[in-house]
């Protein structure tokens, strides 16, 4: 079963911020990636990685990212 995970990220300012962190995500087989650009909130659906890894995929773009729920439903 997949875990949703919520993240606040700081820095997402237009549509190629959006498209880079979900191309960024696609590539690590998380398909399931919803943005809200107005809030700077990421919502991710996983069974293959850990809510900290997927932390971890963002910051690695340069976000300062910090998780906002664990397990949503």
């Amino acid at each position: 079963m997949a875990a949703a995970y919520l993240y606040e990220v700081q820095g997402i300012n237009c549509m190629n911020c959006v498209n880079g962190i979900k191309n960024h995500l696609l590539k690590k087989n998380i398909s399931r990636v919803h943005i809200d650009l107005a809030k700077g909130i990421v919502k991710v659906q996983t069974s293959n990685h850990s809510e900290l890894e997927v932390k971890g995929f963002i910051q690695s773009l340069g976000y300062k990212t910090q998780i906002y729920h664990s397990e949503v439903k």
